[in-house]
């Protein structure tokens, strides 16, 4: 990184002060946030990781994954509390899935940390408005950045197609993606934008969006097909959720899974039929629930639902 002198340093660092002190109100377009390229180590080293002081990722149990599932059911969620360690997640949470546009949290991450100033503030831009061109514009200038991403934090669902709204990832990725980011990199610029994007565009807020305690989230969508994904984190707690159904049906799962109110979703109707299942057989409870409470007051442990066991056949436009 170029070097900088003192009062060009001290200017920057003024800006950004001034900027998170009035993030509701927009505060201009640039990105003021210094950039700099933090090398993750692997969860084998993380006792020689600086990390945020209370919170760890032991919740996710995370064990590497020996082969991808494409996942068939209409839904997934994931919900971690880093502090407490509870964990809540449908069983196929670790599935593949079309990941549609919250891929810009992988293109968006990649940018900030080794873009220029212009692919900085695409990215910025892309993020708040989900601007499709800039994605493709971004896209086409990183397109190892998906590939990068889910390398570097080990997110075993997630592989990347040549149109990035075709790449697959899981609930469970963006939860553990953005886990590692709040647990090693509190100050990583895409949970900033994260942050601006709940603030200024709060009719785009539904699934995690509209959880209690949410700072930042980010949606995707695809009305055609009927695919909507949404990711959110608190100060302590990440929450991911998809379904194939409905804006308004991401948000009842996600109130219902997390918190424990509304409306069960899913239901017996909406689980998939015996077509779109290799067998009869059938895995009982969908959610678990790990630990004591969390920042959410939930109340899973007594939601024992029944799901399904699916294909592992890939769409054949993937």
């Amino acid at each position: 990184m170029p070097s900088r002198s003192a009062s060009s340093y001290s200017r920057a660092v003024t800006t950004a002060v001034v900027c998170s002190a009035l993030l509701v109100t927009g505060c201009g377009r640039s990105i003021t946030t210094d950039i700099t390229n933090v090398v993750l180590k692997s969860p084998e080293e993380l006792a020689d990781v600086d990390r945020t002081p209370g919170l760890s990722l032991q919740g996710f149990e995370y064990k590497k994954q020996a082969k991808r599932t494409f996942d068939h059911l209409p839904y997934q969620y994931t919900y971690v509390n880093l502090r407490t360690g509870k964990h809540v997640g449908s069983t196929n949470e670790r599935n593949s899935r079309r990941a549609q546009g919250i891929v810009r949290l992988f293109i968006g991450h990649y940018a900030f940390t080794k873009g220029g100033e212009k692919e900085r503030e695409q990215a910025r831009r892309m993020l708040l408005h989900d601007d499709n061109a800039i994605t493709d514009e971004l896209y086409s200038v990183f397109p190892n950045s998906i590939s990068w991403v889910a390398d570097k934090y080990q997110l075993d669902a997630t592989t990347a197609n040549n149109y990035w709204a075709y790449s697959q990832t899981s609930s469970y990725d963006v939860a553990y993606f953005l886990g590692q980011l709040l647990d090693r990199e509190p100050d990583a610029t895409l949970l900033a934008v994260m942050r601006e994007r709940q603030s200024l565009n709060p009719q785009q807020n539904y699934g995690s969006g509209v959880l209690p305690n949410i700072i930042g989230s980010q949606t995707a969508e695809s009305d055609e097909n009927k695919e909507y994904f949404s990711a959110g984190y608190g100060s302590d707690f990440v929450a991911v959720g998809a379904v194939n159904t409905s804006k308004t049906t991401l948000t009842d799962m996600m109130k219902y899974q997390v918190l424990g109110e509304g409306k069960p979703y899913p239901t017996e109707t909406e689980k998939p039929s015996a077509s779109e299942t290799t067998s009869a057989t059938s895995t009982s409870a969908t959610s678990t629930s790990r630990a004591a409470s969390g920042t959410a007051n939930t109340k899973t442990a007594a939601m024992t639902k029944t799901a399904t066991t699916t294909a592992t056949k890939e769409p054949t436009d993937y």
